[in-house]
């Protein structure tokens, strides 16, 4: 298993010069579990070509693929929101990369307008703090202990 993580920590007010914690977390997870894992950070300010060619080469021999969202940040500069952004992103490449899982951390909560993006094609929600939720689910465990709503994909950790 390979895995990527887009993260954006600018808040658009001003250029935030640190790595998002939740992302690096994440990241962490993977080593634990022997996986290799990279973050691209200020990925809403990648152009959107090279971005894809860039995880495209990633992920070139690898046949197991993860590419996560890690969102703590929804919105930038008031231009557009990071979360429909990233997941048309995905989208995108998983349609070139069939090999790829997609999986979303960083939400607190999920709006109704957001649900609609993610109640298909997406592998995976994790909903609140992610650690043991993303941990279970490298690991191929049952997460149903964490979901509580309709969408088989979306769990929550309260």
């Amino acid at each position: 298993m390979k895995a990527a993580i887009l993260t954006e920590t600018n808040n658009g007010l001003m250029l935030n010069n640190y790595r998002g914690f939740g992302a690096q977390s994440v990241k962490q997870i993977f080593h634990d579990f022997g996986k290799e894992c990279t973050v691209f950070d200020f990925a809403t300010f990648w152009e959107r070509t090279e971005l894809k060619e860039s995880l495209k080469q990633y992920f070139a021999n690898s046949q197991d693929n993860v590419l996560g969202l890690s969102v703590p940040i929804r919105s930038n500069s008031g231009k557009f929101n990071t979360l429909p952004y990233f997941i048309e992103f995905a989208k995108e490449l998983k349609k070139e990369l069939q090999n790829i899982k997609i999986i979303i951390g960083g939400l607190r909560r999920v709006d109704l307008d957001e649900l609609e993006l993610i109640k298909e094609d997406i592998d995976a929600v994790f909903l609140g703090r992610p650690k043991e939720m993303l941990q279970d689910w490298i690991a191929g465990k049952d997460l149903s202990r964490f979901n509580d709503t309709e969408y088989n994909h979306i769990y929550t950790n309260r």
